[in-house]
């Protein structure tokens, strides 16, 4: 089904990932520096997002099969923007990964406690997968995000 926006049709997805990016765009502010999200399916809100918030930092969090379509998909949209993935994640120190003002870092699960001891985030977004999830990798979620939010930025 779609729906007819002035000459623009957009599926429910579209419709969906606007409505999201219009409420969380409108809390970030000049100062924050880092969006982490949850979940990013193929890399939709985060584009978006980008678009708008340019000096931002993306931390997206997924599994292996969403990490090949996000970064598919962000880099044909933004191949000018400086990219950190897995491999080169796990092999830079913590002084390389913070130094090198990466525009989108997009790591699986198993490697999110690095990011604890790297950087304060100013907000996480997860738009669909926690309620995809086990109780206690949703915990384990909610205790990475209270060690590694930005309380300060609020």
């Amino acid at each position: 089904k779609y729906y007819k926006i002035g000459n623009v049709e957009l599926n429910h997805h579209e419709v969906s990932m606007f409505y999201s990016f219009n409420k969380i765009s409108s809390y970030i502010k000049d100062y924050h520096k880092i969006i982490c999200e949850i979940g990013g399916g193929f890399g939709s809100l985060a584009s978006k997002l980008k678009k708008k918030h340019e000096n931002l930092c993306f931390i997206i969090i997924d599994l292996p099969e969403a990490i090949i379509l996000q970064s598919y998909y962000l880099l044909k949209l933004y191949p000018e923007k400086k990219f950190c993935f897995y491999k080169d994640f796990i092999k830079l120190t913590s002084e390389e990964l913070k130094n090198n003002n990466y525009d989108f870092i997009i790591i699986p699960p198993w490697v999110k406690q690095k990011i604890t001891d790297l950087f304060k985030v100013d907000y996480f977004i997860n738009t669909h997968s926690f309620q995809e999830m086990d109780r206690e990798i949703v915990n384990d979620y909610f205790d990475f995000i209270r060690k590694t939010i930005n309380l300060l930025r609020f």
